[in-house]
């Protein structure tokens, strides 16, 4: 939006679009992270499956720790 009318302000434009400005501001997360994410998801499931769901979040996050998963209050995984 800046490139099309650098006279506007982000403010201005996005009134004009009806979009928040944090929707401007949003950066789209690489593959990468997306990636991560979902094997995390799938360890998640799995993890659910095997103990019949009956696990919360401080066992899950031990299960996970235990699969190679370290959780905070970023998802990360350790190489």
């Amino acid at each position: 939006m800046k490139k099309a009318n650098p006279d506007y302000s982000v403010h201005e434009l996005c009134s004009l679009f009806q979009l928040s400005e944090s929707t401007y501001y949003a950066q789209i997360r690489p593959k990468s992270v997306r990636t991560e994410q979902a094997k995390i998801m799938t360890a998640i499931k799995d993890i659910a499956v095997e103990t019949g769901s009956t696990y919360g979040r401080r066992r899950m996050k031990v299960a996970l720790a235990m699969k190679g998963f370290k959780l905070g209050r970023s998802i990360e995984r350790q190489p």
